[in-house]
């Protein structure tokens, strides 16, 4: 029978201790088959697994179509099961596959879930079944341990057993898990998970494929949790169907597999990557001192972290090791272990070191450093001749002819944005930074955002190669084959999760800076669409904003077709005065003033290309300055905006001013200046309206109107505030010739009377509860 050819070994995925035992029990069997539980989608290129690879590495595979995209790693290090189960197929000269349901198969069952949802990225030998377990949570109690990987250290690593006694611990150790898993869905009335079931279903009918091919032994490596329904799938008489997701391939527009570089960085449980086993680094020490025929000692572990401890110039002295040390061999003496284990370095070292009183879950340094030797800094690196995937070679092929490919030493590279080859290679390295690939630095450049530093068109990067380079531009295949499209696939994503208008809008410079502009027809619809359903001014304005800079026509940003984006703009303008005009009362209205000041710059920036008349624009600011309820500073703003727009006459200027509350005339001020600084100081009428108003407050009235007063003034400059002071009847300016003020000094009792006034001045201000004192005085 078949069943008696298959040897199922349960794993868990990069457990050192299942790592030896299958590699022995594969040379002590020797099948002629070995089944190993990864992609099978990357079956036809296997063979460069067998390069002379530097671990760690993983299988990435990817898919794409317009609404989705989703990678998955299947990472190896040196003692993952699955790679030690590829070298004894090498060792052997055996059959070798992988037998995993693909990675697009997966996929497409997930977008046939009730919620739709495709992970961006995911690691595939990750374990959430077996720590999820109710079984777990009462093994952790009987164990006296905290987790299930203190739970699995116990059972199965710090005491290794010999292969087939350990294959029999973790069989019964999963199938326990396995029992309880399908317990709980069933109590929840949950069915069986449709995902492992077309993997278990799809791995089986792989098996008997194998089996109906070979005459002898076959061995199957799969992560424990799926081994008992594998078990039952091979010995059932009538095996059940493979599911449907096979059929759905298609729909992927783009679909691959490719070695990419992997780290312990990415390979740890601690930061986030789903591993099977947190501080890589340690278990690889575990590792390499029992492959060559020892046992693990801590010891060099202890002098990385003491190092460590020492470069960040933290205290850790020769009698703290000792106590250190003390601890460890203690905790493990009393734990039981033959040897100090990780949980036993972490507490010791912490408990000896650490003597400052710590709060439940606490930080420390001793905690990060710990961790930090732990996890390890290994880098892994893809042999010279290993195939890339189309996009990788585009770019590979863009930076060697543009001179930008980056080396071990770091390099700046500086570009002038005004010639077109700078221009070029300073949009593919946008792009490459747009795609997340590592090594592109940009240094600096015109912020063509908020509108900084545009006066110097030059931008430096900074090359630099790092392992994650070649990562990188592997892992940005699953948006397309070349880097434009690429990057313009990256950028219809981000279009996609932007809920803002203003954000959306700012994308657009972000396509004009990558060069994409031929690409943006989609995100013009999109804006387009959000135009209409936009009911916040200061957003519609933001995106307002961004479009008449390229209606500019920017040397810099060579927007291609800018004609196209007019009719959005036209919407935008005629959005944003529907919001001016019914505006209502704000409960913030400075963010307002700024978006009027913003309104009307982009109304002279593009009025005479647009044909867009002022009257509509001025009618909706005069009603906002007559409404009495609205706040004080966007009234401020909109008659501001008027004096700019030159409809509003000197003699109109009385009733807005004396239509002001004593205590809202500073932010009337305030929102005035921001709008029309320069041209109020060239208008008399309103400086002596201004004058008028505050003369006319008694002492009371003046302190109450004194800190919104100062904060308006404070956007002149020390210039303008003496031309305003010599156009203010009743007040002499010290005599001064062009722009030279004439110096004065002061006599002794002049300055001792100012300190005295200034005195009574801070006291009644403090009266009112007013601090001056701690007022910014501009």
């Amino acid at each position: 029978m078949l069943s008696d050819r298959i040897h199922f070994f349960p794993v868990r995925h990069h457990s050192p201790a299942c790592a030896r035992a299958v590699f022995d029990y594969a040379l002590a069997l020797r099948p002629q088959a070995i089944l190993i539980e990864g992609p099978s989608e990357y079956n036809p290129q296997r063979e460069e697994l067998f390069l002379s690879h530097q671990l760690p590495l993983a299988i990435y595979t990817y898919v794409a179509n317009d609404d989705h995209r989703a990678g998955a790693y299947h990472p190896f290090c040196e003692y993952s099961p699955e790679w030690r189960a590829l070298q004894a197929a090498k060792a052997l000269q055996c059959e070798v596959a992988f037998i995993d349901l693909p990675w697009p198969e997966i996929c497409a069952l997930r977008l046939q879930s009730a919620d739709q949802e495709v992970l961006d990225q995911e690691h595939r030998y990750a374990d959430g079944e077996l720590r999820r377990s109710r079984y777990i949570q009462a093994l952790c109690q009987t164990l006296k341990v905290e987790d299930f990987d203190a739970a699995w250290d116990e059972l199965f690593e710090i005491d290794p057993a010999s292969p087939d006694e350990l294959k029999q611990k973790v069989a019964a150790f999963c199938l326990a898990i396995r029992t309880f898993e399908d317990e709980d869905r069933a109590q929840r009335g949950l069915p069986p998970d449709p995902v492992n079931l077309a993997r278990e279903r799809y791995m089986a009918d792989r098996i008997r494929d194998v089996g109906e091919r070979v005459s002898g032994d076959i061995l199957v490596v799969t992560g424990g949790f799926h081994t008992s329904a594998l078990s039952e799938l091979i010995t059932a008489e009538t095996p059940p169907p493979i599911s449907a997701a096979s059929t759905q391939t298609a729909a992927w527009r783009e679909q691959g597999a490719a070695l990419t570089p992997y780290s312990y960085a990415r390979l740890d449980a601690l930061t986030g990557y789903q591993s099977g086993m947190p501080g890589p680094e340690f278990y690889h020490q575990v590792w390499s001192a029992r492959s060559g025929g020892g046992e693990f000692q801590a010891q060099p572990l202890i002098d990385a972290i003491a190092q460590r401890l020492r470069q960040r110039k933290l205290t850790f002295s020769t009698a703290d090791r000792i106590a250190a040390e003390c601890s460890v061999q203690t905790l493990a003496a009393l734990r039981g272990h033959p040897a100090p284990w990780r949980e036993d370095l972490f507490d010791g070292l912490s408990s000896a070191t650490i003597k400052d009183e710590l709060a439940h879950g606490g930080y420390h340094p001793m905690h990060e450093v710990i961790h930090e030797v732990f996890r390890g800094d290994r880098q892994g690196r893809l042999h010279d001749e290993t195939s890339l995937p189309p996009l990788a070679r585009d770019i590979d092929a863009l930076l060697r002819s543009l001179d930008l490919w980056p080396t071990t030493t770091p390099r700046l590279v500086s570009l002038n944005l005004l010639e077109a080859g700078d221009l070029q290679r300073n949009r593919i390295l946008r792009r490459l930074q747009l795609l997340n690939v590592a090594g592109f630095e940009l240094v600096s450049s015109p912020d063509f955002v908020a509108r900084d530093d545009l006066m110097e068109a030059q931008a430096q990067w900074k090359l630099r190669w790092t392992p994650e380079f070649d990562a990188g531009k592997i892992e940005a295949s699953r948006y397309g084959a070349s880097l434009e499209e690429a990057a313009n696939q990256r950028l219809l994503e981000m279009m996609q999760r932007k809920g803002r208008l203003g954000d959306t809008a700012e994308l657009l410079i972000l396509t004009a800076l990558c060069g994409l502009g031929r690409h943006a027809r989609n995100l013009m619809m999109e804006l387009t669409q959000q135009t209409r359903l936009c009911s916040d001014f200061v957003e519609v304005v933001s995106a307002l904003n961004h479009l008449s800079y390229l209606q500019r026509y920017d040397d810099i940003l060579e927007w291609d077709n800018v004609d196209a984006t007019r009719p959005l703009s036209n919407a935008l303008y005629e959005r944003a005065l529907f919001l001016l005009d019914s505006l209502g009362r704000p409960d913030q209205g400075f963010e307002f003033v700024e978006a009027i000041r913003t309104l009307l710059h982009c109304h002279f920036a593009l009025s005479q290309d647009l044909d867009w008349s002022r009257e509509p624009f001025a009618d909706s600011l005069q009603s906002q300055c007559k409404e009495p309820e609205q706040s004080p500073e966007i009234r401020g703003a909109a008659l501001g905006a008027c004096f700019m727009l030159g409809v509003t006459p000197g003699e109109s200027i009385t009733p807005f001013v004396r239509q002001i509350a004593t205590s809202e005339l500073g932010d009337f001020l305030v929102g005035l200046f921001r709008i029309a600084r320069e041209t109020v100081q060239r208008h008399p009428d309103l400086i002596n309206v201004i004058h008028q108003v505050i003369q006319g407050y008694d002492a009371h009235a003046f302190m109450q109107a004194l800190p919104s007063l100062r904060l308006a003034f404070t956007y002149f400059t020390p210039r303008e505030k003496l031309y305003l002071a010599d156009h203010l009847p009743g007040i002499a300016a010290p005599a001064h010739t062009g722009t030279e003020v004439e110096a004065f000094t002061p006599e002794l009792k002049e300055i001792e009377d100012a300190m005295r006034f200034e005195n009574a001045l801070l006291a009644t201000a403090r009266e009112y509860g007013i601090d001056l004192e701690s007022v910014d005085e501009g």
